[in-house]
């Protein structure tokens, strides 16, 4: 029997199938094998991937976390403030490392 070409082939299938026309039906057959063994592994990995890159796209942004207590010196007194808060608690003065260093 011999090939006839279809009469209703578009300019792109026509081209395609001429194209695959040059490589050996060996060489199509084993060709075909790794593209559908490929497509059956990939398929699933990149939806699965799509699924879990909109997931994390859809979640809440995680707010950076912020340490509210700050101790700070003013007029030679430490304060231990609450920046989240407001909250204020004046610490008893800490003796200087001079101090500590003489007294023997």
């Amino acid at each position: 029997m011999t090939e006839e070409p279809k009469k209703h082939e578009g300019g792109w299938a026509r081209l395609a199938s001429e194209l695959v026309a040059f490589i050996p039906k060996n060489m199509r057959e084993i060709i075909g094998v790794h593209v559908g063994i490929y497509l059956f592994i990939l398929t699933p990995i990149v939806l699965l991937f799509g699924v879990f890159a909109l997931i994390k796209l859809f979640q809440e942004p995680k707010v950076p976390e912020v340490p509210c207590w700050q101790i700070q010196k003013v007029e030679n007194r430490v304060f231990k403030l609450n920046s989240c808060t407001g909250e204020t608690v004046e610490l008893p003065q800490a003796p200087d490392s001079n101090e500590v260093g003489k007294k023997k």
